[in-house]
């Protein structure tokens, strides 16, 4: 019985969960060594996001709460290293060459943010099967963030390596949010205002902006 009252409460529940899935970018000046794979940087936002209704049932207001999830991956045999005071992006096979690395088979940072959504929608009309399109922003706050190395070694054994820090990441991820779609699937997209790294940490030659988007799909759980 219990159960049951559990279950008609969720499904009750105003709003909708939502799951964004896509590909994370980075826009920036040229650095030297610096370039993400593409399929490899990837991003997963869970929100939960109210619904309410504008000046008449086809404008509405999205406000919400969740989790974005940021993965970037980087080509060739390049790691993002932190020193006391500086960032950089070094040739991990060069630098660890005394340890006997032998190739460098994933190198990415995560970087995972509490945030907050804020859209304004247009829809055809309520209900799910809706065109809809929709605009507004976003904000983050950092909360983890860690590097992620896997290597072979000299012996040919896979190798493992995660490393927990700040990596002089900025706290506070803000841009622009906007979709499309019909139904429960939604073409997703963010354009980042804001940079991943205090751009003032890099070495000398390296003090950049690098700003994020993200480009992707939308399901919505009800």
């Amino acid at each position: 019985m219990s159960q049951q009252v559990s279950a008609q409460i969720l499904f009750d529940l105003p709003g909708q969960f939502t799951i964004d899935f896509g590909l994370n970018r980075t826009q920036t000046e040229d650095i030297n060594g610096y370039d993400i794979k593409a399929w490899g940087s990837r991003g997963v936002n869970l929100y939960y996001m109210y619904e309410v209704q504008l000046w008449n049932e086809k404008f509405t207001f999205h406000p919400g709460f969740g989790v974005g999830l940021d993965r970037y991956s980087f080509k060739g045999d390049i790691g993002l290293v932190k020193t006391a005071d500086r960032l950089a992006f070094v040739n991990l096979l060069e630098a660890n060459s005394a340890n006997g690395w032998q190739e460098i088979k994933k190198s990415l940072i995560a970087l995972n943010y509490f945030e907050i959504p804020l859209e304004i929608r247009f829809r055809t009309h309520p209900g799910k099967n809706a065109f809809r399109i929709g605009a507004g922003a976003k904000i983050g706050y950092l909360f983890d963030s860690h590097t992620k190395i896997v290597y072979k070694d000299q012996f040919g054994d896979r190798r493992k390596m995660k490393d927990k820090g700040d990596f002089y990441a900025e706290k506070l991820k803000y841009g622009l949010i906007g979709r499309i779609g019909y139904g429960p699937i939604n073409f997703y997209g963010f354009y980042g205002l804001s940079d991943i790294f205090e751009s003032d940490k890099f070495e000398p030659g390296q003090s950049v902006s690098i700003q994020p988007y993200f480009v992707g799909v939308t399901l919505t759980a009800f």
